[in-house]
């Protein structure tokens, strides 16, 4: 019988000790039954030989045994690249740039920013406060946290690889682009408005949705362009946000079967006749 391995850290974990437990028991086959058990931050006594500390026990993850340019879950992370256990290709990328994440503010380099006092590792640790909640419920909420983090950084890495294949052009407001992607539309306004665009064209490669979306910083006034495209499709299908910078065909939370009558090349067109 294989022997049940315990993974140990200490009570109401930190983002980076939550994010090292969740890595080996996602990626390393050996983890993924683990227990879980905590143990003072500071407790001075040796682990048992199936217990493996994440931040505790001054073993190879934890980095309070003086690594001081490290977080526990970089120390877990290298391991398991170096055992080749990490995925490939876009999930790889995307984790590791949320681990790397994670340790900027695990060194403490975003104190003093304006909300960081509802950074992941406070809300986790406020979790375990909670009437009824305790560490290891916090710890599982983490790992949800974790799913859902690494599947925004893969979105957001599609996107950007989205945007490094666009079409860009101008428009009357600043440099804009156009993209055929299934990201979530709100990605792909994230991602432009970062890399300094003023609009994004997106649509989903089977038609889902056909979006407008301006950086809020800008100027943009899309209600020329919404009356054009309502004349164009003969149909109240598009949706014009009251601030004027939203234009929607579809999307997550307006889903709709009615297809555009425009293409992403024939909306660029539009745009740059109306528009520039």
């Amino acid at each position: 019988m294989a022997k049940r391995f315990t993974l140990v850290t200490h009570p109401a974990p930190h983002i980076d000790d939550v994010a090292g437990l969740w890595q080996l028991q996602r990626f390393d086959p050996k983890y993924r039954d683990a227990n879980l058990m905590f143990i003072p931050a500071d407790a001075a006594r040796r682990l048992g030989a199936n217990h493996v500390g994440v931040g505790v026990g001054r073993g190879a993850y934890d980095e309070h045994k003086g690594d001081k340019k490290d977080s526990a879950a970089t120390l877990v992370w290298k391991d398991l690249k170096r055992r080749k256990l990490l995925p490939g290709g876009l999930a790889g990328a995307a984790l590791t740039q949320l681990v790397a994440d994670i340790l900027h503010d695990d060194l403490g380099l975003s104190i003093g920013q304006p909300g960081d006092f509802r950074s992941n590792s406070h809300v986790l640790r406020t979790i375990a406060g909670l009437p009824e909640q305790d560490s290891i419920l916090a710890t599982r909420w983490g790992y949800v946290l974790m799913d859902a983090l690494l599947e925004l950084y893969i979105k957001h890495e599609t996107a950007a690889r989205a945007c490094r294949k666009g079409i860009r052009f101008m428009t009357r407001w600043g440099k804009a682009i156009a993209i055929r992607s299934d990201i979530p539309p709100f990605m792909a306004s994230e991602i432009s408005a970062e890399l300094g665009y003023a609009l994004v064209v997106i649509e989903h490669p089977q038609g889902r949705y056909l979006n407008v979306r301006s950086n809020p910083r800008s100027q943009t006034n899309l209600a020329r362009l919404a009356a054009a495209v309502r004349q164009i499709d003969g149909s109240d299908a598009w949706y014009l946000h009251h601030s004027k910078r939203l234009l929607i065909h579809g999307g997550l939370s307006s889903p709709t079967d009615q297809r555009s009558k425009l293409r992403l090349e024939d909306m660029v067109k539009l745009i740059k006749k109306l528009c520039t």
